[in-house]
């Protein structure tokens, strides 16, 4: 159970406005019917330079650490895509900057809201190549992610594309999710339940597309993905 946040042609002056409405999620953001506020067990941030992928997660509360996190991404300065999310574990004891998201594989980035049943990523795992099989102690998003990076070579939408047709077929609260080569950034809007949390909008910030878990901020023209929906900016 997460926020998720994903811009193209990312600049800090830009768009700080639009970061500091996001991080303020860690507090404030939607919640599940009948859970507590507050997505405090853990954050992350995904990025490029030079073409490299690059990612700064942490298992602690976004909320207490935010301003390092803003100092960093004004560091960063630019990106062709950045991603962020912030975290409300599904978990037991898994409040860890391993677990943490996005995850980095072979130069993709990944972030995921919504959990897929323990069996169905468990059985998920024993169909993973084993050169892409992920470290120890996986939980579903990574097995998520591994699970689409092994069909990589057909490139990043097809790959994404050929996971889900398994994948949805498994028990799941939702597939909300960013995936990004650092040129192509694929938005996911799948969920089972709870459609009011399980959001994701759309908008374009003086040129740079985003996506978010919600609508943060009035001075952009958000759309909500529907359904199923798989958005490429």
């Amino acid at each position: 159970m997460c926020r998720l946040l994903g811009i193209k042609n990312f600049n800090y002056l830009k768009n700080s406005d639009l970061l500091e409405a996001f991080w303020e999620l860690a507090v404030e953001g939607n919640v599940p019917p009948g859970n507590s506020k507050g997505h405090y067990d853990g954050w992350g941030i995904g990025w490029y330079e030079n073409g490299s992928a690059r990612v700064l997660k942490s298992g602690g509360s976004a909320a207490q650490e935010k301003t390092s996190i803003l100092s960093k991404l004004r560091e960063i300065g630019e990106s062709k895509v950045l991603v962020c999310h912030l975290r409300k574990s599904a978990w037991h004891d898994t409040s860890t900057t391993r677990h943490a998201h996005p995850f980095e594989f072979k130069n993709m980035i990944f972030a995921h809201n919504g959990t897929i049943s323990k069996n169905d990523f468990s059985e998920m795992l024993k169909h993973i190549k084993s050169e892409y099989l992920p470290e120890s102690d996986p939980y579903d998003t990574e097995v998520f992610f591994r699970y689409i990076a092994q069909y990589g070579s057909m490139g990043l939408k097809a790959a994404f594309n050929r996971a889900l047709g398994e994948i949805k077929k498994m028990e799941y609260s939702a597939l909300n999710s960013l995936l990004t080569d650092g040129e192509t950034l694929l938005a996911f809007r799948d969920y089972t339940r709870n459609g009011d949390y399980y959001s994701l909008f759309r908008a374009e910030d003086s040129g740079s597309p985003v996506i978010c878990s919600e609508a943060v901020i009035p001075r952009l023209q958000w759309s909500p993905l529907s359904n199923a929906e798989v958005a490429e900016l």
